[in-house]
């Protein structure tokens, strides 16, 4: 899994797949168009990369880092994009912030706290309207306030959410997650692009510095000589001042390649640096853009633990035998009494069990109890036989992947319910323990 796949190595040699390329060889705005314009004067470094390659990427490291994802249903992608966070977390390249659109209808009983995150900030469609919807999730200890005034969500023509974030230098980030369909029951394609770009363009218009919108917006970018929407949507960008920073395919499959995924900021900054992650959780390839701000960080209280080894309650047992009680005992008074024994017993508590700073390993800490280190390898080996479906899409290699991930799939069913399994059967004498173990194991929000 280390090495790209073919197809990703050809599509970044391929000139006509290169975002970069089709805005150079467009004339609409005369030859010195490109030469003169923030496209030419800006580096932009946009690749495709496995997990491997980014979590062992050291430039990644202290950086804000925002992933964007169109998951296509948070409900039935939440593990598999729980388990990426994770394995992000582990090597410390964990986002500092994560744009997910195409949440679909979330179930409010349900539980969709990702570890190591605040809880998720989202808009969905009115009415129980399927598809659609948009949503943050920011990472504990980072500061961000939600900008109502800039979150437009008209349902199947624009829907966006955009958080301010604040950072080390005491400025606020704008960042907005979004999507656009492409179709709406009642407007013609046009139709609803237009209304879409009328939305848009006030939006972008109202923006301050330091803006980034991430999102799906059904815009083939690599069109942008040929395609009246595109042309209209890029030029609109970038007569507000926004550049577009994703210069490859996001949605690869073996028919074709479309960069319809965006990342889009007004920033002044001269080096992008984005990754395309390469990975099957949706038919999207998630983004990561890395920023060299860091956000502000409050001072986090440590926290403290007590060991309680054999040893040490051995001694603690022998220490109370060889305590004197008789001042105790033989007291008339019982206030003077108690508060004589708590006062002695508390002294050789908190010596045989000091409280010592709490230590947490993300690598040796599964994110779920019933994820064993077998099921991380195979799924290690599922990203393996994906990749090798999309270098050498034969049949023979696609259904050897759909094979192994439905049963990659099957196995985590099973693992996770022979877990419960036991877990139900020591609480069940227990009401309270079992509807705690009942909410978890149904992704149920707990009952307060």
């Amino acid at each position: 899994m280390a090495n790209l796949t073919n197809i990703h190595q050809e599509l970044t040699s391929n000139q006509e797949m290169n975002f970069l390329s089709s805005i150079n060889d467009n004339n609409n705005f005369g030859e010195d168009f490109f030469v003169n314009s923030p496209y030419s004067t800006t580096e932009f470094n946009c690749s495709y990369v496995t997990e491997d390659i980014f979590i062992n990427n050291p430039s990644v490291l202290n950086k804000f880092n925002i992933l964007s994802l169109n998951i296509q249903s948070l409900s039935s992608k939440f593990e598999q994009f729980k388990i990426l966070i994770n394995n992000l977390s582990i090597s410390n390249r964990e986002p500092s912030v994560i744009c997910l659109q195409e949440l679909w209808k979330l179930n409010p009983d349900c539980n969709f706290d990702l570890p190591g995150y605040q809880p998720l900030v989202f808009k969905s469609r009115s009415n129980n309207v399927q598809g659609g919807g948009v949503g943050f999730y920011v990472k504990i200890g980072i500061s961000f306030n939600l900008l109502h005034n800039f979150s437009l969500f008209h349902d199947r023509i624009f829907e966006s959410i955009f958080i301010g974030v604040e950072i080390s230098d005491n400025k606020i980030l704008t960042i907005g997650s979004c999507y656009r369909p492409n179709i709406y029951p009642t407007l013609t394609g046009s139709e609803q692009f237009d209304s879409f770009l009328d939305i848009f363009s006030n939006l972008c218009s109202s923006l301050p510095n330091n803006s980034y919108i991430f999102g799906d917006f059904h815009l083939n970018l690599l069109s942008y000589s040929n395609n009246r929407q595109v042309t209209e949507y890029l030029d609109t960008l970038f007569s507000y001042g926004f550049l577009q920073n994703i210069t490859y395919p996001t949605r690869v499959s073996n028919a074709s390649a479309t960069l319809i995924d965006h990342v889009i900021c007004n920033s002044n900054t001269l080096v992008r640096d984005s990754y395309i992650l390469i990975s099957d959780i949706s038919d999207h390839y998630p983004i990561i853009f890395s920023l060299n701000k860091l956000p502000k960080k409050p001072k986090s209280k440590p926290e403290f633990q007590r060991k309680f080894s054999n040893d040490q309650l051995l001694s603690f047992g022998n220490a109370l035998k060889n305590i004197n009680w008789d001042p105790i005992t033989s007291s008339d008074n019982p206030n003077t009494a108690y508060d004589h024994f708590e006062e002695t017993f508390i002294d050789l508590y908190n010596l045989y069990f000091p409280l010592s700073p709490k230590k947490f390993c993300r690598r040796t800490s599964p994110i779920e109890d019933w994820m064993s280190r077998g099921l991380l390898i195979s799924r290690n080996e599922k990203l393996r036989l994906f990749s090798l479906s999309k270098s050498n899409p034969t049949p023979f290699n696609t259904l050897t992947y759909k094979t192994y991930r439905n049963i990659f799939n099957s196995a985590i069913r099973t693992v996770k319910k022979l877990q419960y399994e036991k877990l139900f059967c020591k609480a069940k004498f227990n009401l309270k323990q079992t509807w705690t173990l009942f909410n978890k194991a149904n992704n149920k929000k707990p009952k307060k």
